[in-house]
Order: structure tokens, then sequence, then C-alpha cells
């Protein structure tokens, strides 16, 4: 029962979950990132970003956070329906 932020050792086990669309997860928003309810994509860096025109959409964001707070921070959203839409 390890929170989000929990190093895991290697050979350690864990259960991924799969993400659907009736479901609501907690993604990352690197700091310094303002999020308006609406569609997310990822950066580089495996984050979540506000996806722009010809970004492919991983999820909505069900909330606006402006992250200010100088860290990143999780942001309340579901997964886009039909899986991976395309912008």
């Amino acid at each position: 029962m390890k929170g989000i932020d929990d190093a895991w050792l290697a050979n350690d086990r864990i259960i991924g979950m799969e993400v659907i669309d009736e479901r609501l997860f907690n993604v990352r928003v690197p700091k310094g990132v303002n999020v308006a309810a609406g569609a997310l994509t990822t950066s580089a860096s495996g984050q979540f970003v506000l996806a722009t025109t010809d970004n492919r959409i991983i999820a909505f964001a069900e909330e606006a956070y402006n992250n200010t707070s100088g860290a990143d921070q999780l942001v309340r959203a579901r997964a886009a329906k039909s899986a991976l839409a395309s912008a």
C-alpha cells in the first residue's frame, strides 16, 4: 500500500491499473503548468500537460489547477473515450 511518490525496489511486485473511461485518476502535472478542465497529453518526461493541436489526447482534466506551488501536483482526470483519441 505505497503512495504515488514512494520508491519501488528492483524485483518488487506491483499491480498496474488499467485506465478505463468511467474511473477518475490523479495524474501528475509539472510545476509551473496551469491546467484548465480539458484535454491532456503527456510531455517527454511522462507528465501530463494541456493538449494542443495535433497532440494525442490521453485524458481530460476534471478540474482546473493553477500550479504555482513550486512542485509537481496531482490533478483529477478521466481517460479519453475510445482510448487515446487524437486531437
